[in-house]
């Protein structure tokens, strides 16, 4: 079994990191060829959820934001109800 931080070095977690800060939805395409492996895995979760909820999936990325608040309740990056895509207007 792979510990999280060698199974997370086989997908390029900054490449995806580097492509959400410049609002690029190539970080979604990046990450769904590991979605089914890495899920669970706050860092992944974090960066995936985040690539989902830019590039429209909404569901997928509310999800994998759940598991980090989840798995790290105390973090402060986790989403909270002030982030702007929780918004309800």
């Amino acid at each position: 079994m792979l510990f999280a931080s060698q199974a997370l070095a086989r997908l390029d977690i900054y490449e995806m990191q580097r492509l959400i800060e410049s609002g690029q939805e190539a970080a979604y395409q990046l990450a769904l060829p590991y979605r089914s492996a890495y899920e669970g895995f706050a860092l992944f979760d974090f960066y995936y959820g985040w690539a989902a909820l830019d590039s429209g999936h909404l569901d997928e990325g509310v999800f994998a934001l759940a598991r980090v608040v989840m798995q790290q309740p105390d973090n402060s990056s986790a989403p909270s109800p002030n982030t702007p895509w929780a918004a309800t207007d």
